[in-house]
This record gives structure tokens, sequence and C-alpha cells, in this order.
């Protein structure tokens, strides 16, 4: 067997996110997870997820997962099948190995995933909760028949996303999971979370089931990550990493009470194997479309990336279209909140100081995640859109 083994370690990061697509896109490789992961920054998470869609899209005939369990570990491929990454990484991949070299069978690590994928689906929160303390994750996997459309986000039956309404239910039940000294005291950010919940997920369900130009995906998957965060009020630049419009955010952090010692937020992160902002957008100009991966298009690529924000923008036809990712970027001004997008060649941020002024041109005008306004810096190519959102639970905003 020839070809590169990337090989993700236990402690991943948005900077290992980036080093990893490099090698994706270098060439041919073999990918290789452990069955635990721990994340250590905002948008972690769901990077992880995306590298894995990245990965798979650049040869889904060659796509080869390899775990670090051995080939009869049952155990070990079950903990994998039952996190977000591994039931991606499974779905996605063409062929699976053990930390040997030993083929496994695919199907077979996949029905180990079954119980995960009810609970993700319709169980009670409390149950799906039990496989991770700390991130609430709802996966869905267009190419499974059984819960190709989870209850949990569509009128059973049906293939109608829910009300909004549903998500912001969804968000209260998540918060009530909480341990009491941590619950949210701010009841404002249920209606502004369910709703953001709710457009972000209308917009996979809109446009990462297809490929640019309508045809369906033989393997999809999108989802929502939510997790509530506490970080204290002393550490949050050294949180920001090498991000010059994080850094500048946090450190105007500002508590409604003087005594908090940590900031609380609430990150909503969605994903999906679309193929990204960009090429959706510019899908009627197919040439431009195709040649967006291979590089020197980043002044069109960043113009239809934020594009997409603004008030009736859409892919698609219909009067009610178009105003989904523009309600996100309101309730994130209004909130005083951070939304990061990492799609194709382009990562990056907007944060508010917290607003009930209307959305301008400029606030939809995305900054450089490491450079802020100064500089928009190309990066290694990435398949599918990630969104993360952060909003703040105890900050101190301008109403």
């Amino acid at each position: 067997m020839g070809g590169v083994v990337l090989r993700i370690e236990r402690e991943f990061s948005l900077d290992d996110f980036e080093r990893s697509l490099d090698v994706v896109n270098r060439g041919e490789f073999v990918l290789q997870l452990p069955h635990v992961i721990k994340t250590n920054a905002v948008g972690a998470e769901v990077a992880l997820l995306q590298l894995i869609i990245s990965w798979a899209r650049k040869d889904p005939e060659q796509a080869l997962l390899r775990l670090y369990s051995k080939t009869d570990d049952g155990e070990r491929q079950a903990a994998f099948a039952q996190t977000p990454f591994g039931l991606a990484a499974l779905v996605m991949a063409r062929r699976v190995q053990s930390v040997s070299g030993d083929n496994i069978d695919r199907y077979k690590i996949l029905l180990m995933a079954r119980s995960y994928v009810v609970a993700m689906a319709e169980r009670p929160l409390s149950v799906l909760r039990e496989y991770n303390k700390s991130t609430l994750a709802f996966l869905c996997i267009d190419n499974a028949r059984e819960y190709r459309r989870p209850a949990r986000f569509y009128i059973p039956g049906t293939d109608k996303v829910r009300q909004r309404s549903d998500f912001t239910s969804l968000i209260r039940s998540c918060a009530a999971l909480l341990p009491a000294s941590r619950r949210i005291m701010r009841h404002d950010i249920f209606d502004s979370a369910g709703s953001l919940l709710y457009e972000a997920f209308q917009n996979t369900h809109d446009h990462a089931q297809t490929d640019e130009i309508g045809n369906v995906l033989r393997h999809s998957v999108r989802g929502l990550l939510l997790n509530f965060q506490y970080v204290r009020i002393d550490g949050l630049v050294q949180a920001a990493g090498d991000s010059a419009p994080l850094q500048t955010y946090y450190r105007e952090w500002q508590p409604d009470i003087d005594t908090a010692r940590h900031a609380q937020f609430l990150e909503i992160a969605v994903f999906d194997s679309g193929p990204g902002m960009a090429r959706r957008w510019l899908a009627t100009q197919t040439e431009l479309a195709a040649r967006l991966p291979r590089g020197g298009y980043l002044d069109e690529e960043y113009r239809a990336v934020t594009q997409c924000l603004h008030k009736g923008s859409t892919t698609k036809s219909g009067s009610t279209s178009g105003n989904g990712l523009f309600r996100i970027m309101h309730v994130i001004k209004r909130m005083g909140g951070v939304i990061r997008i990492r799609t194709g060649s382009l990562s990056l941020v907007k944060a508010f100081s917290g607003t009930s002024a209307p959305l301008t041109d400029d606030d939809l005008d995305l900054e450089d995640l490491r450079n802020g306004i100064a500089r928009i810096e190309k990066r290694a190519w990435s398949e599918g859109t990630a969104i993360s959102v952060l909003l703040p639970i105890n900050r101190a905003v301008e109403h």
C-alpha cells in the first residue's frame, strides 16, 4: 500500500487542521484517526469534521481510513463509531483498516454506531449526553435509509424541516442538562440561538446534499454541534491564539456581573460536505467554480462568500429564499457574538460588540481569521463549509 499516512493525534487544534489540509492537498494518503479526540479551541471540533470531508472528497474511490485499534478490538471500534468525527469518517471512507493494516468490514463498524445515531435522531437528550459530556452533536447522514431525515429536525414522514420554535425548544432542552451552577440566566439567548440554529440547519438542507450543479452527492454528511463553554476571563486573550480579531474581541470583554471569573458562551457549529459557499454561489459560472480549488481566484472567492450573507442573496428560486445567513449575522451582531467561516481557501471571522443597530454592509465584510482587515490570506483548499458561532451568555452588551 502506497501513499502518505496522515496521523491525527488526540490533541487537535486549528493549526493542526490547517497543516493537515496541506497534506490533503498535496496528494495521496491514508487518514489515521484515534478513537478519542480532545480539541482546545473554538471551532476545532467542527474543523476536524471538515478535514475528514476534504480528505474523502480528494479521491472518493481511494479514501482509506485507518484506525489506531487492532482488528479484533470491538470496544475501541465502537467508541470510535460513536463520535461525530468517527461516524463521519466511516460514512465518507471507501475502506477501513486496523492499526496493523488489516482490512475491516466498514459496514460492521457502522452497525456499532446504530445506538448513537438513534440517540442523535430521536432519543432524549440525556441519553445522547452519555456519549459526550461536553458537546451535543446531531448528524444527518443523507445516504442512510432509516435515519436520513431524523425526527429531531424533520417532521416525521416528510422532507420538511421542523419549525423555528422546535429549534428554540432544542436549545432550551440542551441548556437544562447543564449543572445548576452553570445554568443560563440570560433567557433572551434561547430565542436568538434557536433562530440561528434553524437558519443554519435549513441552509444545510437546501444546499449541502448536491454538488454545485445540482447532482445528488453519493455520500454526504451534515450536522450541528452545541457546546456550552466556560473560559477564565484572565485567559481569554490567550485562547484567541494568533487571531488578531479574536484577540481584540476578548481583550474588550466585560462581564455583566463584576464578580464573574469566567466568560460563558454558547458555541453553535454547523458543517456540511456540500460544494462550499463560493462554488455554490458561482454555480452558473461553471468554469470559474471549477478553477477555484487551483488557487489564483481569491478575490472572486471572497466576494462570492460575503455576497451569500446579504439580504435576499440566494442560489434558489422563490421569493422567501436568501435571508438565512443574513438573519444569522443579525442575531450575532445583536448578541455581541463571533462567527467563523471556513470554506474553500478562506478562513474568515467577524466579531461584534453587541448592539440593536441594524446590519450594515460593513458588518458583512468578513475579516481574515489571522490578519483581520489587514490582508485576506489564502489557505489550503477545504471542501464543504464549517461555520462556528459564539454567543456570549454573560457579557455586558449595548442594547
